[in-house]
């Protein structure tokens, strides 16, 4: 599994480079300063497209991040549950053991 994991991160890899090598182009972007001037920086087409995808993956993530902590909560919650059970069991299973142990008499030994 480790192996396919890395091959196609080689993959991966290989199609942003192969993407970012064709798309050297220049755009400008505007942005207003703590002046409030409006500055123009030429910037390349991938570095736009990078930070856009890493603001989207940012905010997925912290979109689903109260979802994980309650998801995390709610298994640990139902592994002491399940703990508990097991205990539960564990006692029952030996208290029938101690109620169903029949003694067997002891036989007389012959000389």
């Amino acid at each position: 599994m480790g192996i396919l994991r890395f091959i196609f991160g080689l993959l991966l890899l290989l199609i942003i480079v192969l993407y970012s090598v064709q798309n050297l182009s220049s755009v400008t972007i505007g942005y207003y300063n703590y002046a409030l001037e409006l500055k123009k920086v030429p910037v390349p087409v991938v570095i736009v497209i990078f930070f856009s995808i890493m603001f989207g993956f940012i905010l997925a993530w912290a979109v689903n991040l109260p979802k994980f902590y309650q998801h995390n909560t709610l298994v640990k919650k139902k592994e002491k549950e399940i703990e508990k059970l097991t205990n539960l069991l564990i006692q029952k299973e030996e208290q029938i053991a101690s109620l169903t142990k029949v003694e067997t008499p002891e036989k007389p030994s012959s000389l």
